[in-house]
């Protein structure tokens, strides 16, 4: 994300955080200003397109962790270990260790 667009976000998050505003209408705003400035994101350092950022996340989000490796080594051409430690990676840096270990069981 270059340095411009990077700035706006942090600051759009600032003023939320102060704001009391609902945080599903935040989190759909903030999908819409990355969608704008960025057309690449990353899971667990690596490089994938917004549209395959969003299925992939997708995938985690509804326990489906082997179809998110999956999607990633599709879309990136990765190894199989490479696209596990990408996912974990995310996993780790998004979900609270409670949140992991309960959802760990669901897997």
């Amino acid at each position: 994300m270059d340095k411009k667009i990077e700035k706006k976000v942090i600051d759009f998050i600032r003023i939320v955080a102060t704001s009391g505003i609902n945080p599903i209408i935040c989190n759909n705003a903030l999908d819409l200003l990355l969608e704008i400035g960025n057309t690449e994101t990353d899971i667990g350092g690596i490089k994938v397109s917004v549209d395959n950022y969003k299925n992939i996340i997708k995938e985690i989000k509804n326990s489906k962790k082997i179809q998110a490796i999956k999607l990633l080594r599709q879309v990136t051409g990765l190894g199989l270990k490479e696209s596990k430690d990408a996912i974990d990676k995310w996993m780790e840096d998004n979900f609270s260790k409670e949140e992991g270990e309960e959802e760990s069981q669901d897997w």
